[in-house]
């Protein structure tokens, strides 16, 4: 059954626009009438196939409610245009007269005209009253929920263009007209006002209201481990890792983010009609239901608009994981993301891990394992690695304090430094001296020309040269305490183009199901990459998922993890 939502709105005025809607300009000595239209607020799906359970479970179509402060309304603004999507005053006084270029009408909600019902909230026994000039009423009608426009008018192209603030739970999510393509291949972002929805009285446009379907310019991402996150242990078990010693390596996931996720969204969706399932792989307009599952995101550098950001910690903000099925998911194993649809910088989900092997003296019967990899090789941590290197270069790197008697080099003269330092890789590690090592004077030792020193002795040459040779050793991988993260392309409901991307109104539900591998090794907190890196040595490593997207329209991604 449908679920209307009523607008009530106080009479304003209108300006009238020419016959043509050229502009906003006044007919003069015409006659002023007031008419009435009827809004009908709906959220796109809230049609028989939008059914949940009680406590908000997804339908069998996938689709479900959204909480109760996802469906608050505090605010509604209605855009009037003409037929041209140009603005149509809407505030009864000249172009030229201050405020009169506005096509904007305000509601301001009180308890008394609302109350919660699935999807969005119920403003009772509303109408819409017109003042405008004999015979000149607008053609178009867009709804916005809890964003303020700027006082001034806007053009149906420049709500498309405006960039809008998500929305919270303090001040309500935004939402707009849901816009789809209808039979004719004609893009609807409007909804088209008549002459059967403008009425004399109140009570007959009561009994012909407009329906405006709306929906949320958010999209919003659950992550969960049901399938294999142990709530005992606190622990995910790893396999099939390799040699560690015999060792049994765990990863204890901390908590997760996301990477290249818009913090707004296009006011209006923007969609192209010459979209096809070929190119998309997806059916994506939904005629009955008034929406499309697929949009344009915001044009320009994204790199200018992506909230992620690198501070003192790798995740600024981590998120824990769903572990019920209910669609009320516990706090903060949730959060929003602008609309998404680039190819090169895809909105993913970052696995915040810990590496740990059994210990039943530690806390928990874990302790942190820290490891090292290279040339193919695992190394217990930090030290072991610095051993191993050391012990590579012992024949050809000697420290001399009188240039007479020589001492092969140690892992106490070198450190791991991040290996953007020495051009590596941000996800590896380089090798440099350390402090003890540049208190030394180096040589480098051939069969043929025996012991040479490194750059001046008794000067920073020496020091420089020697760091110089030491970045063309083979940098490494280094998981410091332990510490590492898993990459998670967050899939969409198509198979071509639209595989990937996160589009607005859906939930994308995301269930880790195995992890193989290490993951990508985190060497310092503020290791500043750009984009989440793989090391190209671990190609057997992987995260499987599986995901879903929702009215909100849920898409559900199964996914396992090989990194």
């Amino acid at each position: 059954m449908k679920k209307y939502l009523f607008i009530a709105l106080a009479a304003l005025g209108f300006a009238a626009c020419t016959e043509k809607g050229e502009d906003n300009a006044p007919i003069q000595n015409a006659e002023l009438e007031e008419s009435y239209i009827a809004i009908n607020l709906m959220a796109a799906d809230v049609d028989s196939r939008a059914v949940t359970d009680d406590i908000g479970n997804a339908d069998e179509y996938g689709y479900e409610l959204g909480t109760e402060a996802e469906r608050k309304i505090n605010s509604a603004y209605f855009f009037f245009f003409d037929e041209n999507g140009n603005p149509f005053n809407v505030n009864g006084a000249p172009a030229t007269a201050p405020g009169g270029n506005k096509n904007h009408m305000a509601l301001t909600i009180s308890e008394a005209t609302t109350s919660a019902m699935p999807n969005v909230s119920d403003i009772k026994e509303a109408v819409l009253v017109l003042k405008t000039y004999k015979g000149v009423y607008p053609s178009k009608i867009v709804a916005v929920l809890n964003w303020t426009p700027a006082d001034r008018a806007y053009s149906l192209a420049e709500l498309h263009d405006e960039l809008a603030n998500l929305g919270n739970d303090s001040d309500g999510y935004v939402m707009s007209n849901s816009v789809y393509m209808d039979g004719a291949g004609k893009v609807v972002d409007a909804v088209p006002l008549t002459a059967a929805n403008i009425k004399t009285s109140e009570e007959e446009a009561i009994a012909a209201p407009v329906e405006i379907y709306v929906e949320r310019i958010a999209a919003k991402v659950v992550v969960a481990g049901n399938s294999i996150y142990d709530t005992q242990k606190d622990t995910i078990p790893i396999v099939a890792v390799g040699d560690t010693s015999n060792i049994d390596v765990y990863v204890k996931l901390l908590g997760w983010e996301l990477y290249n996720d818009y913090s707004t969204t296009n006011l209006l969706k923007n969609i192209d009609p010459t979209w096809n399932v070929t190119t998309l792989g997806l059916t994506w307009n939904d005629i009955p239901y008034y929406r499309c599952y697929w949009a344009d995101s915001q044009d320009g550098n994204p790199n200018d608009k992506f909230s992620w950001s690198y501070t003192d910690d790798v995740f600024p903000t981590a998120y824990g994981f769903k572990v019920a099925d209910s669609a009320n998911y516990a706090e903060d194993t949730y959060t929003y993301c602008g609309e998404n649809t680039t190819v090169d910088y895809r909105t993913k989900v970052i696995l915040k891990g810990q590496l740990v092997k059994a210990d039943s003296d530690a806390e928990g019967g874990y302790s942190t394992l820290e490891l090292a990899r290279w040339y193919g090789t695992e190394y217990a941590g930090n030290e072991a690695l610095r051993i191993a290197v050391a012990n590579s270069l012992k024949y050809t790197l000697y420290s001399s304090a009188d240039g007479k008697s020589f001492a092969s080099i140690t892992q106490d003269d070198i450190e791991c430094v991040a290996g953007a330092t020495v051009g590596a890789q941000a996800y590896e590690v380089g090798f440099q001296l350390s402090t003890a090592g540049q208190s030394k004077t180096w040589y480098q030792y051939s069969s043929a020309n025996g012991y040479q020193p490194l750059g001046a002795i008794d000067s920073d040459a020496n020091k420089t040269a020697t760091n110089s040779y030491l970045k063309s050793v083979e940098p490494a991988l280094l998981y410091a305490n332990g510490m590492t993260y898993y990459t998670v392309d967050i899939e969409h409901l198509g198979t071509a183009a639209a595989k990937y991307g996160v589009v607005r109104n859906h939930v994308y539900q995301i269930d880790i199901q195995s992890i193989k591998g290490y993951g990508s090794p985190v060497f310092s907190g503020d290791i500043g990459f750009l984009k989440p890196e793989f090391p190209t040595e671990d190609e057997a490593s992987y995260v499987a998922a599986r995901i879903n997207v929702l009215s909100w329209k849920v898409v559900k991604q199964g996914v396992d993890i090989v990194q």
